[in-house]
């Protein structure tokens, strides 16, 4: 571990270009640290950027190209002609599979995009290679964005059949051909936040709300369970079990507490929520990866999906550093810091959202 942080400061250090020289080395492996650190600071600066996309340029070659295309979308607020046909090559070729790069890319697509864009995430429906995650992810994509509730009547997503993508399918169609008129949304009640958003003193506190403001607390499908980018209590039942199973620093257990994150779309990550944190630690998935003891995974990192998690043998006190390992292992030797804090990782956060909103 000692050396792994080694590595991680040393890169960190490094100025921009001397990154980029990196990249290119023949016998060069720690693509992901060096990537991180060139996302992190795109937000900021025009040439980490710029290297994202010549890296990304060639994303078909593997998945840290890809990566690095994902991640110089997300930073873009406008697309040249070219660059948006880059990018919709980009979702032509993987319709019909790798559904994190997918999923990202077609959401920042629509993003800079907005209503002039259903057109040519329609046509990507109107293909047979298309596959049936990434078609649940253009057809959800587009009713909240349109605020029509086409699926309103369906299970999640994820429980779709083939029959039941098809016919959402269908009505889609019907939808373009009237001309993509929005909808009059989902009427039901948002979820209870904590009062403290609408006046932050703390430094938790301002943290939550220039995340929530940044991504303007805009609610896909609303319910408790189903909410999208709200951070709400959480429920009682829910921080009992956790306090009965681990020790966690004060700060993430607060969080938890005040602002459980309910589908927050993060800048680089995704963060379990209060009634999910005990059960995704249990779950076949995390098993799959030889998930040690000492660990508390509370989310995923970067279009692999690498778990996000604290040591629990440094988290009984105020606050933790957060760690990531590779998706498909877990060997300590090559984790990686993503923050010193959690306080410090929300504020990455925060600054990358802030950029792009």
């Amino acid at each position: 571990m000692a050396d792994e942080q080694s590595n991680t400061q040393k890169i960190d250090a490094l100025e921009t270009n001397e990154l980029e020289k990196l990249l290119y080395l023949p016998a060069f492996t720690n693509f992901r640290d060096v990537l991180w650190q060139l996302n992190k600071r795109a937000a900021n600066d025009p040439k980490a950027l710029e290297v994202l996309r010549v890296f990304g340029d060639t994303m078909f070659i593997n998945d840290e190209r890809a990566n690095a295309f994902s991640s110089w979308v997300e930073h873009k607020q406008v697309l040249s002609t070219e660059e948006q046909a880059r990018v919709e090559q980009a979702l032509k070729r993987y319709t019909g599979r790798n559904e994190q790069f997918f999923y990202s890319v077609m959401h920042q697509y629509l993003r800079i995009f907005g209503r002039v864009g259903y057109a040519f995430l329609m046509g990507l429906l109107d293909t047979r290679k298309i596959s049936d995650q990434n078609a649940c992810f253009v057809i959800v994509a587009l009713c909240r964005h349109s605020q029509n509730i086409f699926d309103q009547s369906y299970p999640p997503d994820s429980a779709w059949t083939r029959q039941q993508i098809g016919q959402l399918i269908l009505k889609l169609f019907k939808w373009q051909k009237k001309g993509f008129p929005v909808g009059k949304g989902f009427k039901t009640k948002a979820p209870r936040q904590d009062p403290s958003l609408q006046n932050p003193n703390t430094p938790l506190e301002k943290l939550v709300n220039r995340i929530a403001v940044a991504l303007g607390q805009q609610p896909e499908k609303i319910g408790y369970e189903e909410a999208q980018n709200y951070f709400v209590p959480a429920k009682k039942k829910d921080i009992v079990a956790i306090k009965k199973r681990f020790k966690l620093p004060e700060v993430y257990l607060e969080f938890l507490t005040r602002f459980s994150p309910l589908n927050v779309g993060f800048a680089s990550s995704e963060l379990l929520a209060a009634h999910e944190l005990i059960g995704d630690n249990e779950s076949m998935w995390l098993s799959n990866f030889d998930q040690p003891d000492n660990v508390l995974v509370i989310g995923t990192i970067g279009m692999s999906g690498d778990p996000l998690y604290f040591r629990l043998d440094l988290s009984a006190g105020e606050d933790a550093p957060l760690y990531t390992v590779m998706h498909d292992c877990w060997d300590e030797e090559d984790a990686m810091e993503i923050a010193p804090s959690f306080l410090d990782f929300l504020e990455s956060e925060a600054e990358v959202l802030e950029s792009i909103k």
